[in-house]
């Protein structure tokens, strides 16, 4: 009998570890920007379902949102969303 190795492309998941890592480090924003994040805390299906109704409402696309990330208390999550935008000049 012939096997052929199949190899996977899928991508590994990141681990929370390496997600929140990747989160935290993301480049530093260009001059005259600086970075905003918003987080959306809860259990996973509100954190899920407001990102959905925020991209709904135009605010950021779904895929933009960091892998949901455990927060430490028990079935509560979050997630990350990284902005950049010009600094205004008040």
């Amino acid at each position: 009998m012939n096997r052929t190795l199949h190899r996977s492309f899928v991508e590994p998941q990141p681990t929370h570890e390496t997600a929140l890592q990747a989160v935290v480090t993301s480049p530093p924003p260009l001059t005259g920007q600086e970075r905003l994040r918003v987080i959306v805390v809860g259990t996973s299906t509100g954190v899920t379902e407001t990102i959905h109704t925020l991209h709904r409402r135009g605010f950021a696309e779904a895929g933009d949102w960091s892998p949901l990330l455990p927060t430490g208390n028990a079935d509560e999550m979050m997630s990350i969303l990284t902005r950049h935008q010009r600094r205004s000049t008040l």
